[in-house]
């Protein structure tokens, strides 16, 4: 522990979170929202200011989110709740929200910073993991989102890093410690299982099948403790879990692109070409961020040809777990959502780093020059993809427009609740009121909702019809731009 608190690595740690927050701040500030923040805010909201985790900025009558406005059970609770704690210190707004993601992330990051000093024996490293860790494009952009993915991964590799640093001393402790933080980072989101067999497989390496066996009553007690509480939670209204969180499985994100969470599954190696596609090359715009991706794919690579590193049990070790993060989100998560990168760039980043040292042969000086050559092209991908231009160009002229509209009734993504109101202002209805009844006299839909109408033709057909009928007979279009089409009732 003394090795991690000397001087002139607090002043490495601060000078990365200062960056780290820095670089989130401006992502935070700058990208307009969107409809995943507002969903889990609004959820979040209710419970803060009226005591019920109900999601009412949604519609849901007739759909498989029928109930959310009572129980939110289609995400999992531990972010929503911790979201309500926030807004209690800290007050309600979309800064707010993020901001408590880029927390999260900062806490991720120096989870990471501690798991790769353990595991590499080298604070120097571990330093240079950090640094690479605060500066990239991916980790700042997505941690400073407002949906729990920063949360999630926080909570996994914090209990990653708990494990590491007591196992030696207290590994009873270390046992709990680490499954408490594997099954908050669950209780985020069901990527949290990941973790879980991260932590089993460092249990193993470290103590061995049987030492690993005997550790299963520390190991298993936050499970039953927090699946205890869970089920009450969900037994309120166990129709709508069941019919929320089965629906989640393709999700709104699912009907608007028409696959499934699993689709994967069938695809074959085309769903290993989509999910470099589409997840990886399409996590951030500009040649900065997509060199610093391929430079890391070249780490790995490096590390793999490399026999005499293979044969480093510890890199073998970060190897598995690299794998295995891999290999969940390419065959178990076909959206192909770029936020699960928080999960997966990570262990990138310190592969990487192994690889400069050996193609460096752990010159410092080199080591130095290397790690900051990183750290300068991540740099200039933030400037490439930070800037509030998108947010003007197309979120910000919807909210005039709509400043306008004050007293009209509005359908519209939820995340322009954030600039109206979100006590009945808003309802976002992308079947534009077939089951609610509701008539607006403002509709909105962004990108995503026009493709779901695409899809509708032939899953939703009866709506479908409905929906474009109301738009051609009742409405006018009055508006476009890139994201967003605005129609008018006709008078």
């Amino acid at each position: 522990m003394r090795s991690i608190l000397n001087l002139p690595r607090l002043v490495w740690l601060l000078a990365a979170a200062l960056a780290f927050v820095y670089i989130g701040s401006r992502f935070a500030v700058e990208v307009a929202p969107n409809s995943n923040e507002a969903w889990f805010a609004d959820a979040a909201r209710n419970l803060w200011l009226k005591g019920y985790l109900g999601t009412s900025v949604l519609a849901s009558k007739g759909t498989w989110l029928e109930g959310v406005d009572r129980h939110t059970y289609w995400a999992m609770p531990a972010h929503l709740l911790a979201q309500a704690g926030w807004y209690s210190a800290f007050g309600f707004s979309l800064t707010s929200l993020r901001f408590l993601s880029i927390a999260a992330g900062l806490a991720m990051i120096v989870g990471w910073y501690l798991v790769a000093g353990k595991l590499l024996k080298s604070w120097h490293l571990a330093g240079a993991v950090l640094l690479i860790l605060a500066a990239d494009v991916r980790i700042a952009s997505y941690s400073a989102n407002g949906r729990m993915d920063s949360f999630c991964a926080c909570w996994g590799i914090l209990g990653l890093a708990g494990y590491l640093l007591l196992r030696r001393r207290w590994h009873g402790w270390a046992v709990l410690i680490g499954h408490t933080g594997v099954a908050v980072s669950g209780l985020t989101h069901p990527c949290g299982i990941i973790y879980a067999f991260d932590l089993l497989l460092l249990q193993w390496y470290f103590g061995g099948f049987r030492r690993m066996v005997g550790m299963w009553a520390w190991g298993s007690a936050p499970y039953v403790v927090f699946g205890a509480a869970f089920s009450v939670w969900v037994m309120q209204d166990w129709p709508s879990f069941v019919r929320q969180f089965g629906g989640n499985i393709s999700g709104l994100a699912g009907e608007f692109g028409g696959t499934g969470r699993f689709s994967v599954l069938s695809q074959g190696w085309l769903g290993l070409e989509a999910e470099f596609q589409h997840r990886y090359m399409q996590s951030a715009r500009g040649w900065a961020a997509q060199f610093s991706l391929w430079f890391y794919f070249a780490g790995v690579v490096w590390l793999a040809m490399r026999s005499g590193l293979r044969k480093q049990r510890r890199i073998r070790l970060l190897f598995a777990m690299g794998s295995l993060h891999f290999a969940f989100f390419w065959l178990f998560e076909g959206l192909k959502l770029t936020n699960y990168l928080l999960h997966l760039v990570p262990l990138l980043i310190l592969l990487t780093v192994i690889a400069l040292r050996d193609v460096l042969e752990g010159h410092r000086f080199r080591m130095a020059i290397g790690v900051g050559g990183l750290v300068l092209l991540n740099v200039l991908a933030v400037l490439e993809n930070s800037g509030g231009e998108l947010r003007e160009k197309n979120y910000e002229p919807v909210v005039r427009l709509l400043e306008k509209q004050r007293g009209r009734v509005v359908t519209a993504p939820a995340e322009f609740a954030f600039a109206a109101g979100f006590d009945g202002q808003i309802e976002d209805d992308h079947r534009l009121g077939y089951y609610t009844g509701r008539k607006p006299d403002i509709f909105i839909a962004n990108s995503w909702q026009r493709k779901w109408l695409d899809q509708a033709d032939k899953l939703e057909p009866t709506v479908s019809k409905w929906i474009r009928h109301k738009l051609d007979d009742e409405y006018r279009e009055i508006y476009r731009n890139e994201t967003f089409v605005v129609w008018k009732k006709v008078q």
